[in-house]
Parts: structure tokens; sequence; C-alpha cells
């Protein structure tokens, strides 16, 4: 008898469990559709020496809601080339490079804004790179972007090319969000949610190419990757545009031509895999996505 009473207890534990979680679904349901449920702040990579750059990014946020938060760049002159963090060997075959520094500080300095936003109980995060310019409609576009955050883990905001692509969502008259089928470099900013930032910091190390060559492979990090058309963040120049915190422009770091043969068949393998999965992904959308 009271075997059979503490049955009828676990069963109806059971039931109230699911209906609890059945609630729970159904409110974080209506939240993703009211748009209430995220939380995002700005993540913006500021090395302590530019203070302008600081100064300039602060405007920008002065009449936006989303809270910036600056983090604090990995400086070249904190590593070593011995750092383990980074793979001097593969950087070599994929990339046909010596060590650079200020690449990696650049490359760390990412995965910090990361850590920091994992720290949080926010759903997403925008990072961007100190020399980042805000287009206009910033925020108004990043909240009709994050209606459709089912679609995608990364969100890239910036870029350098002008990339084939296909159009996923219209988010109004000027942007979409689109999926690239060829490469497109450049990480001045991005959108991302707490899987993305997840996956990233675990198959992102050691570094073997440089950060934007790096998340342009989202095959190898386990994330659904997007791209705002046309780049809702530009560079900033500050009036040269010839000149970057993150690269050594006055050291050639390049291998000779012949020690650089590995990088032609890293490169056609990759862009190879890279217009293989797009298009796989365009398929998925277009089938499953399409009209959601």
């Amino acid at each position: 008898m009271f075997q059979e009473f503490l049955a009828i207890l676990k069963l109806r534990k059971i039931y109230i469990t699911n209906l609890f979680n059945c609630i729970y679904g159904i409110l974080c349901l209506l939240n993703l559709i009211s748009g209430k449920k995220f939380k995002v702040k700005a993540y913006i990579i500021n090395l302590k020496s530019a203070v302008d750059r600081k100064k300039q990014m602060e405007i920008y946020f002065q009449d936006l809601t989303i809270q910036p938060i600056f983090i604090d760049a990995v400086s070249k002159y904190d590593l070593t080339v011995d750092d383990e963090r980074f793979s001097k060997y593969l950087y070599k075959l994929k990339h046909g490079k010596m060590v650079n520094l200020a690449e990696l500080g650049c490359y760390l300095s990412h995965l910090k804004a990361m850590k920091a936003f994992l720290e949080t109980e926010d759903t997403h995060a925008i990072i961007l790179e100190d020399d980042a310019k805000l287009d206009s409609k910033f925020e108004g576009v990043i909240e009709k972007a994050l209606k459709y955050s089912h679609m995608y883990d990364l969100l890239r905001l910036s870029g350098n090319h002008e990339p084939v692509s296909f159009k996923i969502r219209e988010l109004d008259s000027s942007f979409s969000l689109v999926c690239n089928i060829n490469n497109q470099l450049g990480s001045t900013g991005y959108l991302m949610n707490r899987h993305a930032a997840k996956q990233m910091l675990k198959n992102l190390l050691p570094m073997s190419l440089p950060y934007d060559h790096a998340f342009d492979r989202e095959w190898c990090l386990n994330v659904k990757t997007l791209f705002m058309k046309p780049n809702l963040v530009t560079v900033n120049h500050f009036g040269a545009p010839e000149l970057s915190q993150i690269t050594d422009i006055d050291v050639n770091l390049k291998l000779t031509r012949i020690k650089r043969i590995t990088v032609l068949f890293f490169k056609l393998y990759n862009e190879l895999i890279k217009l293989f999965f797009r298009l796989t992904q365009i398929l998925k959308y277009k089938l499953f996505y399409y009209k959601s």
C-alpha cells in the first residue's frame, strides 16, 4: 500500500514537472516572439594607449541603449613567440608568414571579450574592435536581427569584401541577413550568442590563422553563421587608412614563395569546403527557415 502511494506521488511529480516544462517552453517562445528575452551588451576591444578610439566609441554609444563595455586588448608587448596559445608550425603552413605578435594579441583579445560575455547572464553579445564605425541605424537593425536569432549563432556585421551572397531574410528596405558563398574577411564587428562563444573558445586555440580567417571557417567551429548585407559596421581609419594597431606594417613577415606552397593547397582545400558547406546551408535555410 505504501509503495503504491509512493508510486502515485512519483507519477504526479513527473506530470507536474512536465507541465512546468511545457509552461516554461511556451513562455520562452512568447518572449522570443516579443523580442523581450534578449539581453545584449557591446564588448569593445581597446588598447589602453588608443585613447582617441575609446572616446570615439563612447560617442557612438552615448545615444544608444546598448551598454558598452571596454575590454583591455592584449598587447603584443605582453606576448612571446613561444606562447602555447599559438602554433608557429601551423601558422606557417596555413598562412605562409612568420609569427606576428600583434596579430596574436588581436586574436586573444577577441577570446577575452567572449570570456567576459560568458561571465554574464546575457543571451547575446556584440563584439567590436575600437576602429568600428557604426551605421546610424545600428541599434534598430540589431533589434530586428535578434527576432531571427534562431537562424544563427554568429551574425557578422562587417567585412572587407563584396562576396556572392544569398538573401535569407530581409530586415528592412536597407539591410538583410544573407549567407555568403565565398570568403568574407574582417572582424570589426559581429553579434553572437552563448553557444557561439563557448564553441569558439573551445575550437579556436591554438591560433593557426589570423582571427578573421579563423572565424570565417564556421564548419570547424560548430556554429551557424549569417552575414549582414550591407555592412552594419565599417572601419574608421581615423584619417590614416594605411595604419593598423594589430598589424606590423613595417615588417615583411611573408615566407619565400617556395616555402608558401602549402598555403596554396590549404586555400584551395578551404575554399572548396567553404563552397560546399555554405551551399548546403543555403539549401537548408530555404527548406526549413525560408517561411519562418
